[in-house]
């Protein structure tokens, strides 16, 4: 149960991100090349590295508990 909150609290933290640096990617695209800043760059990166990190979380997460509840179902039939 525990896994589980962590997975779910996780991907939704990472969905956050996602739409965060979707955000920052627009405002990027409507200055155009011309007007995009540094600032502006890392502001999006951050964002994707969080959402990439999270997700990883997430996934490992989410193996850990299928390997969790799976285990002994496998064990049982060797």
């Amino acid at each position: 149960r525990v896994v589980l909150t962590a997975m779910m609290f996780v991907a939704i933290a990472g969905a956050g991100f996602d739409y965060l640096e979707n955000q920052r990617v627009s405002v990027m695209l409507a200055a155009g090349p011309d007007e995009i800043t540094t600032d502006m760059v890392r502001a999006a990166s951050l964002r994707s590295v969080l959402k990439a990190g999270l997700t990883t979380v997430a996934m490992m997460l989410l193996l850990l508990g299928l390997g969790w509840r799976g285990w002994p179902a496998w064990r049982a039939r060797t």
